[in-house]
């Protein structure tokens, strides 16, 4: 039916228009594809971000750190035990950035996505909880690799030598 209107408003009445439900349709689709790509596109920054300031806030504390460390191993204090404080540490600091991040979620959908819901029609809010378990194994991943490649570095100097270092 559709290509006989077409035919027909082409041929016969060029001065007539219709808007097919098929049409309609196609283009409410598109605008969720957009709403999707641009969450989507939105997360994946955010995300990144993320990661990027808890690699950041990690190293920052163990350069900062690196005389304290020299001292405590050089009272005894053993290259496994510092290791296992610090992946400690990071693992610390990674459940702490996940909770904070799935409090302000919270808060966000209930302030945020409510309001959406009764100013769009179409939109339903949705919990997912994949991206936030999936952060918090790249945080406990983060957590243990940055120490351990950290120790390994400064395992490259002596105790002494690290002790000697001026800030």
């Amino acid at each position: 039916m559709t290509e006989f209107l077409d035919k027909y408003i082409e041929n016969a009445d060029p001065d007539l228009d219709f808007e097919s439900k098929k049409g309609y349709s196609d283009q409410f689709q598109s605008f969720r594809r957009m709403f999707l790509l641009i969450g989507t596109s939105a997360s994946l920054v955010v995300a990144l971000v993320g990661m990027l300031n808890f690699v950041n806030a990690t190293v920052t504390g163990i350069r900062a750190r690196r005389r304290e460390m020299a001292v405590l191993q050089s009272i005894g204090m053993t290259g496994r035990q510092l290791k296992e404080m610090l992946i400690l540490e990071g693992c610390a600091y990674g459940i702490l950035a996940v909770l904070l991040s799935l409090a302000l979620s919270l808060l966000m959908q209930s302030l945020v996505l409510t309001q959406l819901e009764h100013l769009l029609w179409f939109f339903t809010a949705k919990w997912i909880w994949s991206p936030i378990l999936g952060m918090l194994l790249v945080f406990f991943v983060l957590g243990t690799l940055i120490p351990v490649l950290a120790c390994r570095m400064a395992e490259r100097q002596s105790v002494v030598e690290r002790l000697r270092e001026v800030e």
